[in-house]
């Protein structure tokens, strides 16, 4: 189902942290820390409806789960959390 943001439509849920729009703080924080090994404990991801919350949390987990770089492995499990 196709997401509008402003004139832009989205097709997909991101899959990467480039594929975040916005939120650049949070996104180059969250990448710096999962590339370093130094995430913190737990994240509070809060907001209304239709920010980016459950991708945000999606990507995070990915991305510690099968690393920064992208695989085969990595396409699969996004292709199940985007059903």
């Amino acid at each position: 189902m196709p997401i509008v943001y402003g004139e832009e439509v989205i097709m997909d849920r991101p899959y990467d942290f480039n594929d975040i729009i916005g939120h650049s703080w949070l996104t180059q924080f969250i990448r710096d820390n999962v590339a370093k090994g130094t995430l913190p404990h737990f994240l509070i991801l809060e907001g209304a409806e239709g920010l980016g919350k459950t991708s945000m949390a999606d990507i995070i987990a990915l991305n510690l789960v099968y690393g920064m770089e992208d695989s085969e492995d990595k396409r699969a499990a996004h292709a199940v959390l985007a059903e």
